[in-house]
């Protein structure tokens, strides 16, 4: 029974953010199916936040997988383009503090209950930074309006503060880490759609999802001279981490000997396969030198950890 929940989790999952993804596409002609979308995930979340903060939680991380720079759907409000990142992080923020708050104020909650989660230091190192980059600003006179164009996607980090606080149940981070999967797979079948798309030459489509991605700040797409073309989103950073970890899973396998043709070696070995042939295809010299870091600290961890020895036959 949990195993079919967990799939349908995955699959719902994966679907509804593809379903998402044409919404917003078919959103850039039509402005108002584009803001009635827009209300409808901030209201969910909204919603679905004051019902248990971890499914706000997912929502905020599927979406950032998923969105790129966050204008998969926008607001505008005199003439300010309120991205549906910004709207969401602030609903689940101003949820998630709300409750830590009454909290705090009923005795149920200590400050000093802060200190015991991971990165603390860490995250009080990042706001010193920031804090101080303000006041230099300041004392520059610098304009008023790069604090909030800047500062926004800095402070959009204190989200680790309630994703460690709450995420401490076994089964919650499961879900967690199943919806995070499933919004790459969704960005893997995006991208793989994309590059068969634009290969191809299907006018004028081309010419329409182009238009849609730039407008929202989705990615880049760049025709080559073979007639490959470059599919680049700034939210596939997050493959290069899936990648290696598929690449880690499938080789404990193999280690193991348990390499056989069932379910989780097809996905294990798919999804290396995927996820780096999508690094490939963003044509990204940092994807790829961040990639090739990455399996270096992978050996590195692991020969450190496990300390190998050669054996003479």
């Amino acid at each position: 029974m949990k195993k079919l929940r967990n799939i349908t989790l995955f699959w719902t999952t994966c679907g509804g953010l593809l379903i998402i993804e044409g919404v917003s596409y078919l959103g850039y002609f039509h402005d108002r199916l584009g803001v009635v979308m827009a209300i409808i995930l901030i209201l969910s979340t909204l919603v679905l936040s004051f019902r248990k903060i971890e499914y706000g939680l997912m929502i905020v991380i599927a979406e950032l997988i998923i969105g790129s720079q966050g204008y998969l759907f926008s607001l505008n409000f005199q003439n300010t383009r309120i991205s549906l990142r910004i709207a969401i992080w602030i609903v689940v923020m101003a949820i998630w503090g709300a409750k830590e708050i009454m909290l705090l104020s009923r005795g149920e909650k200590q400050l000093s209950a802060y200190r015991n989660l991971g990165y603390y230091r860490q995250l009080i190192a990042i706001l010193a930074v920031l804090g101080l980059g303000a006041v230099i600003g300041v004392f520059n006179n610098n304009d008023s309006t790069f604090y909030f164009l800047e500062a926004k996607r800095w402070f959009y980090i204190i989200i680790l503060l309630p994703l460690l606080s709450s995420f401490k149940d076994k089964e919650d981070i499961q879900k967690l880490v199943l919806v995070s999967v499933a919004a790459g797979v969704s960005l893997v079948i995006k991208t793989l759609g994309l590059v068969y798309i634009f290969s191809h030459s299907f006018i004028p489509l081309v010419y329409d999802i182009y238009a849609w991605m730039r407008f929202n700040l989705l990615g880049e797409i760049t025709r080559l001279p073979n007639g490959f073309s470059r599919v680049f989103m700034q939210s596939q950073i997050f493959l290069l981490p899936a990648c290696v970890a598929f690449f880690v899973l499938v080789r404990q396998r193999l280690i193991a000997k348990k390499w056989r043709l069932d379910m989780y070696s097809f996905l294990y070995g798919l999804g290396t396969i995927t996820t780096f042939s999508v690094i490939i295809a963003t044509l990204s010299r940092s994807f790829w030198l961040g990639l090739i870091g990455g399996l270096f600290v992978t050996i590195f961890l692991y020969i450190l950890a496990k300390r190998p020895t050669v054996k003479a036959n």
